[in-house]
């Protein structure tokens, strides 16, 4: 998603309405990137009650989920995202 459907014109432009972060759960190249990765995951848990990956998510800024989705398929399509993040505008 991230290499195919982000780079994409119109999906570029809508997510420059985002500012975008990226939640590391699967770094374990050093005891301090394992540590935090797994702070991440409970994090993801605890508000999320998954730790799927990927896993989409538009917060507001005081931190309140607008919309969240599990991935987007192996056949992921441009069309499926912007519809995303317009469901997130229209909150």
């Amino acid at each position: 998603m991230e290499n195919s459907i982000f780079p994409r014109p119109t999906v570029t432009s809508e997510l420059q309405k985002y500012i975008l972060v990226e939640l590391w759960l699967d770094r374990t190249r050093s005891p301090e990137l394992k540590k935090e990765s797994e702070e991440n995951q409970q994090y993801q848990m605890d508000k999320y009650k998954t730790v799927a990956r990927p896993y989409y998510v538009v917060l507001q800024s005081d931190g309140e989920t607008v919309v969240d989705q599990f991935g987007f398929g192996n056949a992921a399509t441009e069309g499926e995202m912007l519809d995303f993040l317009h469901r997130a505008a229209a909150k």
